[in-house]
């Protein structure tokens, strides 16, 4: 069972026993955990819903139990992707911005950031005005409060590293353009079946959460020759056709605790991001099995399918079209949500899942 669905497992049992919001019961499970010491789990919860703007305020509790404890491993392993995502957020509106506090920034330290957001201040609304200002200010106070905690802990490397960045941020006004760097290709590779799978395989070995495996194999891609992205892509969506089976969306639903059409095309990305051994366990549809394939993972991955898009754009400047793969039709015996308790007992018993 992932953890979030063991979280949200807890909250809904609570929110039935007790006359408490929904976030109320949301803090009280967090805390709950926090004193079982299911760090790992809260952390695999939490880094499902990073991107919200109020993910700092919620994870702060744990970050200090984890500072208390000096547990520096899990502390950076919940800081790593919170920091990133806002340092994308933060630099994406900084190019060409000579308005206001950030202005610009040098085009090395825009590696990994999708620059075809970016266009001049002057063409900007008010709307991306207002949040250039606020992620800001969200990325510094981000930076701050990770760096207290290491400190504490005596991390002083890290320590060192935070202080340059928010230096280079104070600094950006007086700070020149650098030309951007050419990339340079060490990849001379086709992208077969076969490079396909052990791009996931390696990349997931490497990357102890699908954030980490997402940049690792990012690295790899870009090594790459941009037109080979197109046959990592074609690949991508292939595979993730074969799954389109009303099988596999019952165990999406079960493992989920409910699964939308949306939400079924991103778990189905999820399961091909996990190998080619998870893959043809569930194409194959071996549910004995199944366990061996779920973590604490919340088993969705949307942005896996715009990584190749990414890396074509950052090596060729420009978006890359998708490649033509035929969608096939549903396959498989339609259930309805009344009846999946009765129809998958031995995915519902597999995965302790009652019915919503």
């Amino acid at each position: 069972m992932s953890a979030r669905s063991e979280f949200y497992d807890e909250v809904y049992k609570l929110l039935h026993e007790e006359d408490k919001d929904f976030e109320e019961s949301k803090e009280l499970i967090r805390d709950k955990w926090i004193k079982e010491k299911k760090y790992n789990k809260l952390i695999a919860y939490i880094l499902d819903d990073y991107t919200s703007r109020n993910c700092i305020e919620f994870m702060t509790p744990l970050v200090e139990q984890l500072t208390k404890e000096k547990k520096l491993k899990l502390y950076k392993r919940i800081w790593t992707p919170v920091i990133r995502y806002n340092a994308k957020n933060f630099w994406i509106y900084q190019i060409h911005n000579l308005k206001i506090d950030y202005p610009n920034i040098t085009w090395s330290e825009l590696e990994a950031i999708n620059t075809s957001y970016i266009k001049p201040y002057g063409e900007w609304t008010d709307d991306e005005k207002e949040n250039a200002a606020f992620w800001g200010k969200y990325y510094l106070n981000a930076i701050e409060l990770c760096k207290s905690g290491l400190e504490k802990m005596g991390d002083i490397e890290e320590v060192k590293n935070f202080n340059r960045e928010i230096q280079s941020i104070h600094n950006l006004k007086q700070e020149p353009f650098d030309e951007p760097s050419k990339k340079i290709i060490i990849d001379k590779r086709k992208i077969d079946e076969t490079v396909f799978w052990e791009l996931i395989d390696n990349s997931r070995k490497e990357g102890e959460t699908k954030d980490e495996f997402f940049e690792i194999l990012k690295e790899k891609l870009l090594r790459f020759k941009a037109p080979e992205m197109k046959r990592f892509q074609k690949l991508l969506l292939t595979y993730q056709n074969e799954l389109n089976h009303w099988n596999v969306w019952a165990l999406a639903y079960i493992v989920r605790r409910g699964c939308g059409d949306d939400c079924f095309d991103y778990f189905r990305l999820w399961v091909v991001s996990k190998g080619k051994e998870a893959y043809e366990l569930i194409k194959d549809y071996n549910t004995s099995k199944f366990k061996a394939v779920f973590d604490d993972e919340d088993p969705i991955f949307e942005d896996f399918e715009y990584l190749a898009g990414e890396v074509y754009e950052e090596n060729k400047g420009k978006a890359m079209r998708d490649p033509n793969v035929k969608m096939s039709k549903i396959k498989g015996n339609e259930w309805d949500e009344e009846n999946i308790y009765t129809e998958f007992l031995e995915l519902c018993n597999m995965f302790d899942f009652k019915g919503l």
